[in-house]
Parts: structure tokens; sequence; C-alpha cells
């Protein structure tokens, strides 16, 4: 009997091997998402004089547009976003600093808002110097101020870089005047805009057009104004009304960058571009068109304003209806969390399709609400813009009056059935044969020993 007992223990091991569900894979996230996306929804060429771009819809976390995103770049006065970064997360704005020496011998000979050793002004004001009037004296005040020193100062820089995953960035000052060793990359850049759009108050200095610093102790009031023509409704060879903040820098050759965020619709992105090369008149100097400009509103006719967000995975949202083998009902299918993706403006949201990890899987109860069972994808146009868990909407009980079964489209989970049974029935005729022959040889023996015992 131990021997019957093992055979058909190895029987439901065997079966039960057979209707495991096989584990989905965890942790999607749209394809084309993420600062690290290795594509962008917009394939085609889009910029004309850049070096490099990129356009990262901060919504949805999407990467647009990206045309050597991992090259390295001068960053010029982008770096002023990270000071300022740094000063909205260290410092109250309302806190006073003072002007020292040291930080106007680190600006010397550049762009400034006329700042005095000694004079005093709010973190706030000198945010607004820095961003609004492109003041570099006004970003080493801040330096030494939140700081203690510029290298110190730097230091900091660096180490908040690294937090939001540059890993290919290195400041060596925090205005942008620099030396060959200060770099970076669009990608990363998209990581320190990205992080700082996420603050009321830099957006608000960072959209400025116009401001005046009050009066202080060496100073009557100071008007700025931006520098940045797209915000500038005067500016109309320019003016982008999309653009709601925005920094431009100038490298050593005379190629200008420039980092703006803008919205349109339902979508806001971070789109920044390098070595945007401007025309110049007979003279060489005088300016005819700065390229950066045009570049930027090219990127956004191409993205934000040609695309929206659309929402393909929400809550309690059923995707699929399985039969269960031995259940007590149906299995539901429904996405892992909620999910949007970008898509053309003008897009039949029923052209969008989803294709199914568990084609052709064995269900079985019992099944758990909740549990993993496979992966969907959502497509559009030949590409993939989405991907996410599936998960047991409901509980499958295994039915009271149903049998074990095996069965899909194909017919192999039958066949195996079938074989497993046949080796179980075929294990279990052979051992009553051996058990039988084993009887007759003792009934033999039996019977020849009670012969002797009469002879």
């Amino acid at each position: 009997m131990k021997k019957i007992a093992i055979i058909f223990v190895c029987f439901w091991l065997l079966t039960g091997f057979l209707v495991i569900p096989v584990a989905a894979e965890e942790g999607y996230n749209s394809i084309c998402s993420g600062i690290d996306a290795a594509n962008a929804i917009v394939e085609n060429k889009v910029i004309t004089n850049a070096t490099a771009a990129v356009v990262y819809e901060l919504n949805s976390g999407t990467m647009m547009y990206s045309s050597n995103i991992d090259e390295r770049m001068y960053p010029a006065s982008l770096v002023k976003v990270m000071t300022a970064l740094l000063a909205v997360e260290n410092r109250n704005l309302n806190s006073t600093a003072t002007v020292t020496q040291e930080a106007l011998n680190a600006a010397l000979g550049s762009t400034s808002a006329g700042l005095q050793a000694g004079e005093q002004l709010t973190v706030l004001e000198l945010l607004y110097c820095m961003l609004t009037g492109s003041a570099n004296d006004a970003a080493a005040v801040l330096a030494v101020h939140i700081g203690g020193s510029i290298e110190s100062f730097v230091g900091m820089m660096n180490s908040r870089a690294a937090e939001l995953g540059c890993t290919d960035t290195n400041f060596t000052d925090p205005h942008g005047l620099g030396s060959r060793n200060q770099y970076t990359t669009a990608r990363d850049m998209v990581r320190i805009f990205a992080a700082a759009a996420e603050n009321e108050t830099f957006c608000e200095i960072f959209g400025a057009v116009k401001h005046t610093v009050p009066a202080t102790n060496h100073s009557p009031e100071r008007e700025l104004k931006t520098v940045n023509y797209l915000m500038d409704k005067t500016s109309e060879s320019y003016y982008d009304s999309r653009v709601t903040g925005g920094r431009t820098g100038t490298a050593s050759d005379r190629s200008r960058c420039l980092g703006v965020i803008a919205n349109a619709g339902n979508m806001k992105a971070v789109a920044i571009v390098f070595g945007a090369k401007s025309q110049f008149a007979a003279d060489g100097y005088t300016v005819e068109h700065y390229g950066s400009f045009r570049e930027i509103s090219q990127l956004l006719n191409a993205t934000i304003s040609s695309y929206r967000i659309a929402q393909v995975f929400y809550e309690d949202q059923i995707l699929a209806q399985r039969p269960v083998s031995n259940g007590d009902n149906d299995l539901v299918l429904s996405p892992a969390g909620m999910q949007t993706v970008i898509v053309p403006k003008d897009i039949d949201l029923s052209e969008i399709t989803y294709r199914f990890t568990d084609a052709g899987k064995i269900y079985s109860a019992p099944i758990v609400q909740g549990s993993p069972q496979g992966s969907v994808e959502v497509w559009y146009g030949g590409k993939c813009l989405a991907k996410a868990m599936l998960v047991a909407r409901n509980h499958v009980a295994v039915a009271a009056d149903k049998r074990v079964t095996l069965q899909n489209s194909s017919g192999i989970g039958t066949v195996l059935l079938v074989i497993v049974l046949l080796i179980a029935v075929g294990a279990f005729i052979l051992y009553a044969r051996r058990v039988r022959a084993r009887k007759k040889r003792a009934a033999r023996k039996h019977s020849a020993r009670r012969r002797r015992q009469y002879e």
C-alpha cells in the first residue's frame, strides 16, 4: 500500500507543476519614458544648426526628442540653474546675504548686476539678478553665502548633480564662466531642470520677464529684463507663448545654449539646445538672428504642440477575461497601475492596440487576487508606447464539481495529462502484477511444504 500511495503522490505533484502559472516580470514603465530612455517619440530630424537637443515631457516622464544628448557640452550660463536649485533648497529666500570681495573677484569682467562689496541683498533678490538679469556676480555671492566659499559651493553642486543621476557632468564655478573642465550633457541638464521645475519659487523667478530690485545699502533700485526673447512679447521675431521660463548661455566659440520650460495643452516640457549657431552681420559681431531661439520653437512645434497625453492604463480597468480550467469562475485581468503615454494630437484612440504576453498560457485555480499574470504592451504605428504588468482582478477558487483539466488552444495540456495518467496507470498495473506473482509463488511454496509433511 505504501508504494501505491507514493505513485499517486508523484502523479499529483507532476500535474501540479504543469498548472502553476508563469510569474510575470515586474517594474514596467513606458518604453519611451524616463530620462534614461534609449529612444524618443519624435524620430524625424527637427533641429537644423544645433549640436545637441532634447525635449522631455515632465507630466508623463517621456523622452519626446533627443539628438546627441549624451555628448559632452559646455553649459555656459545654464550652470546658473543648478546654483538656483541649491539656493531654493538650502536657504530662506528672505535671508540677507552680504556681498564679499571674494565673490566679486570670481566674476570680474563679465555680466553683472553692479553689486558692491558690503552690499546686502536677500537671497530672493540675488536669484532675480542671476536668473532674470544673468548676473554672474549674483551667482558668486549666492555661492559664498550658501557654501561659505566658491570651492565649497562647487562641491555642493557636483554632489547634488550626482544625487539627481547626472553621470557626465562636472561643475567648476556657480555661473558658467568656467574652464575646459566644466561640462555636462543635454540628458544630465534635463535632470537638473526637472528637479528645479518642481519648486514653485524657482519657476516664478525663472519665468520673470522684468523685475525691480529694491534699493539696498549701496545702490538705488535696479531694473532687470530677461535676455530670453522667447518670453519677451516685445521681441516679435522670437516670442513664443508656450515658454514659461528659460536661461540662455553663450560659449567661447559664440555658439549658444538655451534651456526652457514650456507648456501646451496638458503637457509640460523641458527643452534644451546646445551649440546653436547665430547669424552675424557683415561686421562679424552684430547678431542678426539667434539660432537658439529658432531651434527651441521648432522643437516645441514638433513635440508638445503636435502630441498630447493619453491615459492607456487606469484604475479598475478590465483588459481581458480568461477561462480557468478548474476554477469556479473566469479570471479577469487588469493593469498593475495607472499610466499615460504620449500620442499624436489627432490620433483616434481606437487605433491603439494591446498585445498580451499570456497568449496560450494555462490558467488553473487557485489564483490569488492581485497576483502577477504576465504583461501587456500598448502599440501604435509599429512602436511599443507602454508596457504594464497584468494582475488578477479577482480570486479564482477551485470548483467543487470539476476535476483538474489542462486545456489550451493547442491541446498540449491534454496530451501531457494523458501521458502522466498513462504512466501512473502503467506503474500501478506493473506493481499489481508483481504483487500477484509474489502471492502465487508463496502459495506454491506453502503447498509444497504441506505435501512434504504428509509423505
